[in-house]
């Protein structure tokens, strides 16, 4: 289930046979937008989607970290986690108003993500106000997303990220979002070829953990080749997206030991909690064993 606006009535996401397809959708050419659409798995959280089971295996979801960021600031032939660091947090400003972490870092994100993609500043702040809050965040009471916080916050936004702050509400994701579309497909191509399920959200892919590695290694492979011939990227900016891939951060989700911290007790508490996802049995009932057992048959036909 995905939370209303409220976060009291959840609303029902449905997976059948009618929405497990995607497509592109285009924005009036076919070099503005060109991303993918459709999956049930889009319209939930990441919480919902590391239990998903492809074929009946667990999966692993890996994602470029700040990706349309990484690319605003490649347009200025500048690779962001070379310049700031690989640790570098772009959404990283002080909002008093905000005291919980988490939900403030989500409003930041969005905001800025949302201020990428809109083509003037009203629009920016009409489109956040209308954002459903996520599913394990609560708006702090009484919080208010006025026409002036969101704008004392945006302001702070291109004061940190002032070398690409003349992309902010002027409608640049949206070639962006051509980029994406790029990669997911050529990944799509890639791993259906091979006989392999991937899943897509965006600048996110989901596959069978026994194929994390290939994941990630095609993920960098189409990184790389956009840095050499992605038009949208814009002259002299192609390489920072072609050299020091070693700064490209992407970010996983799922049941491996990457998250392991040395300097914390049993690797830390996000360490703990992946080894106790990874324990858990799935939890089959009768109906899904049988759908599964036809499809491992349906697959195994000439």
């Amino acid at each position: 289930r995905k939370q209303g606006k409220d976060q009291k009535n959840p609303a029902r996401i449905q997976i059948n046979q009618h929405n497990k397809f995607v497509r592109r959708v285009f924005n009036e050419t076919f070099e503005r937008g060109g991303r993918f659409y459709g999956g049930f798995w889009q319209q939930v959280g990441k919480d919902h989607r590391k239990h998903i089971r492809l074929n009946g295996e667990r999966v692993i979801e890996i994602d470029f970290s700040g990706w349309h960021i990484q690319l605003l600031y490649a347009r200025k032939n500048i690779n962001y986690y070379s310049k700031y660091g690989p640790g570098a947090d772009p959404y990283d400003i002080h909002v008093p108003e905000i005291n919980d972490p988490a939900y403030r870092r989500w409003l930041i994100k969005t905001l800025m993500l949302i201020a990428v993609n809109a083509t003037t500043q009203a629009k920016t702040f009409m489109a956040m106000q209308h954002t459903d809050t996520p599913d394990d965040l609560n708006r702090p009471a009484g919080l208010v997303l006025s026409n002036e916080l969101l704008g004392s916050i945006l302001d702070k936004l291109k004061a940190k990220h002032h070398e690409i702050g003349e992309f902010f509400c002027t409608g640049a994701g949206i070639e962006l979002q051509n980029v994406d579309g790029q990669i997911t497909e050529q990944l799509i191509k890639t791993f259906t070829q091979s006989g392999v399920p991937i899943l897509t959200v965006h600048d996110s892919y989901l596959v069978p953990e026994d194929y994390n590695r290939d994941l990630l290694a095609e993920m960098m492979k189409e990184y790389k080749a956009i840095g050499l011939g992605g038009k949208h990227l814009g002259g002299t900016g192609l390489a920072s997206l072609e050299t020091d891939l070693a700064y490209t951060r992407v970010k996983q989700l799922g049941y491996l030991d990457e998250e392991f911290d040395p300097e914390e007790p049993g690797g830390g508490e996000l360490h703990q909690e992946i080894l106790a996802l990874r324990e858990q049995e799935l939890t089959a009932t009768p109906a899904y064993k049988r759908r599964l057992s036809a499809f491992r048959e349906w697959l195994e036909r000439d």
